[in-house]
């Protein structure tokens, strides 16, 4: 599909984190969530301060090499020399649930952090509106940790390797909430413009 179609299909309003480690090895895991907390510890706060989903994609564009170079350091930092590619993307997520608000499966514009060759697993949050990290510069754990059943998109199973609470991070305590969904309605109403 043309990244036109994607950009014509996402999601508006909304800006994804999406983070992939350089292999499942237990250490390259590790490095992942320490790659995640370098850049949302350094760039959360400005991102946390957009008032738009533009803004928070525009001030990614200008930070992206000192992103880059952020997650180096934090990698070379663990002992890890690794090469670090930020891009901007259009991709497709499973439905979530943050904290009782729900994002449907779809297309995403979304920040992508590549690690190495990135063929792990990977971890992702929504930075705009700024569900990845609370009011105080902490990594904040909606972190994709309640997902929402869907029709539409399977659920990646979760694994030991899944994000884990960290100390001081906050944690969702309601249960997951079932979204049924006709999604030949979904469609007639992104067809024709209508809210819903």
């Amino acid at each position: 599909m043309s990244r036109r179609r994607l950009q014509a299909l996402a999601t508006d309003g909304v800006l994804r984190l999406h983070v992939i480690g350089a292999s499942d090895d237990e250490d390259d895991q590790r490095r992942k969530l320490l790659v995640r907390d370098s850049l949302l510890a350094v760039y959360g706060q400005d991102l946390a301060a957009c008032q738009t989903a533009e803004e928070a994609s525009r001030t990614v564009s200008l930070l992206s090499a000192d992103m880059e170079a952020t997650a180096r350091a934090a990698l070379r930092a663990d002992g890890r020399e690794q090469d670090v590619v930020v891009r901007q993307v259009y991709e497709h997520f499973p439905t979530r649930n943050y904290n009782g608000q729900v994002y449907p499966a779809g297309v995403y514009h979304a920040v992508k952090v590549l690690i190495g060759p990135a063929k792990g697993h990977n971890w992702w949050c929504v930075l705009f509106p700024p569900l990845c990290v609370s009011g105080y510069g902490v990594w904040a754990e909606p972190a994709e940790c309640t997902p929402t059943p869907s029709p539409t998109a399977p659920l990646p199973p979760v694994s030991e390797s899944s994000p884990q609470p960290t100390p001081g991070s906050l944690v969702a305590e309601e249960a997951p909430r079932l979204s049924i969904r006709w999604l030949g309605m979904e469609w007639l109403q992104k067809l024709f413009g209508l809210g819903g």
